[in-house]
């Protein structure tokens, strides 16, 4: 009795799905000649037959019947693969995030780097600027010193100059004084 109950129940449940492929592929032979909403898709039952079903609807064959993934298993399915891709793209945002924060902080260690490479190299700078400057104050100041001592020089001679000149003409009063001693002691002679 069992056995009679089960073999009934198969029989319905073959008849059922065949009523219901039947009914739907009538439809679809009936919509083939509309426009597919967004989103379905067309797919052969069997030779002649085509049923329109959401994208990517899950098609099996046991033994001569051809299954379809009913509503519920095709959301289930959908649900789990959306989820999982937005597992997938979390990781993956969370992968860039973290390239994002090693670049970051790339991009600040390489600005610091370069702030402090500049500050020490206008540091030099700066102390070799001062350095020159201070080595052009000094010979300028040094040229300063040696133009004054040589007008000091130059004024001293000048000075030394005019008591030569005196002494010069002092001079010459002597030996114009000798040359006519010696005439008025020739003359005498």
């Amino acid at each position: 009795m069992k056995q009679q109950c089960a073999i009934h129940i198969k029989e319905s449940i073959v008849f059922l799905v065949m009523a219901i492929v039947f009914s739907s592929s009538l439809w679809a032979e009936e919509a083939h000649n509309e426009e597919v909403p967004v989103g379905m898709e067309i797919i052969m039952v069997k030779p002649g037959m085509k049923q329109i079903v959401p994208k990517g609807t899950k098609v099996s064959k046991k033994g001569d019947l051809i299954v379809l993934e009913d509503s519920n298993e095709y959301s289930a399915r959908r649900f789990e693969e959306m989820e999982n891709r937005f597992k997938s793209l979390e990781a993956e945002l969370d992968t860039f995030k973290k390239g994002l924060e090693t670049c970051s902080l790339s991009v600040k260690d390489a600005r610091e780097t370069i702030i402090t490479d500049l500050e020490e190299r206008f540091s030099k700078i700066e102390s070799s600027l001062e350095t020159n400057k201070q080595g052009l104050t000094g010979r300028f100041e040094k040229k300063e010193l040696d133009q004054e001592a040589l007008r000091k020089n130059v004024d001293k001679l000048t000075v030394r100059q005019e008591e030569l000149k005196d002494e010069i003409e002092r001079l010459k009063d002597v030996v114009i004084e000798a040359r006519e001693a010696i005439e008025e002691v020739k003359q005498k002679k």
